[in-house]
């Protein structure tokens, strides 16, 4: 899946964990060892002002 859908749901989950563990329903972070994951660089260029 790409980094634009896994990081925001992750972001979800671990929100919802903290609360969860802050609760005392879970001890431990089961997202731990997921790595969020590097967006790809952005290689558009915007036109020019002359080029529109």
């Amino acid at each position: 899946m790409a980094a634009d859908t896994v990081n925001p749901e992750l972001s979800i989950a671990r929100t919802a964990i903290g609360w969860w563990q802050g609760q005392g329903w879970i001890e431990c972070d089961p997202t731990i060892s997921i790595e969020r994951r590097s967006a790809p660089t952005d290689r558009t260029k915007a036109l020019a002002k002359n080029r529109r």
